[in-house]
């Protein structure tokens, strides 16, 4: 799912006679499932070809829609035995079902690499080359480790880079001028008659600025971090005993005008 693919999501819905309207976070989120999956595993996971691709693509979104929920056995710890939204156990589901689609595509893999097929080097060609010499073990990377290091980078880049792009898109149309600097810096930097490479980023100064606002406003991990303390610990007059469990308000920091002094393009 790429940009052409949601243009094209436009104009057979103009060509319908519809309103126009797109469920853009859904898009946003395939769009991201997309990408990652051609960068860790040279697949189009959407191809109309792919079994395991819409598979994978259900299973991971159930999961991480269980783990945004808010669960109140995190608020009263002796509650969660009793696990009473189910969401323990729905999680514990949906990961298996991920785990066991992800070890197909690394077996895959490997009988290909026994076969001698060409390799695609992507990060899952890397991760089977790789030998360490360090402390937890010698040589390849055990199987199960490639595994669950596949799916990290997969739940790691979903929903934050979808949900990233839709934030900044909602605060960009909020804000027609500051809209229109990212256009004009984006025409003179990239053109019309080419797409946007890795190289220009750094070229490209006011969409960098525009990208930490919305993460300053809009912080891709959960409002509330949850921390437990591993020792007695004294901060800013206030005694927090060892194994307290402290949540953090990410947003009010990003909101903090006392933090810095800086021209904030969105707000």
């Amino acid at each position: 799912m790429s940009q052409r693919n949601i243009e094209d999501h436009v104009e057979a819905a103009k060509a319908r006679g519809e309103s126009g309207k797109l469920n853009l976070p859904h898009y946003l989120f395939r769009m991201s499932f997309n990408l990652v999956g051609n960068r860790m595993l040279s697949r189009d996971l959407f191809d109309s070809q792919s079994r395991e691709g819409p598979e994978f693509f259900q299973a991971m979104d159930k999961f991480i829609r269980w783990g945004g929920k808010p669960n109140i056995a995190d608020f009263l710890p002796f509650l969660k035995w009793l696990d009473p939204q189910g969401l323990k156990r729905n999680m514990l589901r949906d990961m298996g079902r991920t785990i066991e689609i992800v070890a197909r595509f690394v077996n895959e893999r490997i009988e290909e690499h026994k076969l001698g097929k060409e390799k695609a080097m992507d990060f899952l060609d890397v991760l089977l080359e790789f030998e360490d010499d360090g402390k937890e073990w010698h040589g390849k990377i055990p199987h199960e480790k490639i595994i669950i290091i596949i799916m990290e980078m997969f739940f790691g880049g979903l929903e934050t880079t979808s949900t990233t792009i839709e934030w900044a898109m909602a605060e960009l149309l909020r804000k027609p001028e500051t809209m229109k600097k990212v256009k004009e810096e984006l025409n003179i930097v990239i053109g019309q008659n080419r797409k946007v490479e890795e190289s220009d980023i750094d070229n490209l100064p006011y969409l960098q600025a525009v990208l930490k606002e919305t993460f300053r406003l809009h912080p891709a991990v959960p409002l509330l971090l949850s921390r437990n303390t591993i020792q007695d610990t004294n901060f800013m007059g206030y005694h927090i005993p060892k194994n307290t469990q402290v949540f953090v308000n990410a947003w009010a920091i990003g909101r903090d005008p006392d933090i810095g002094k800086i021209p904030w393009l969105l707000s």
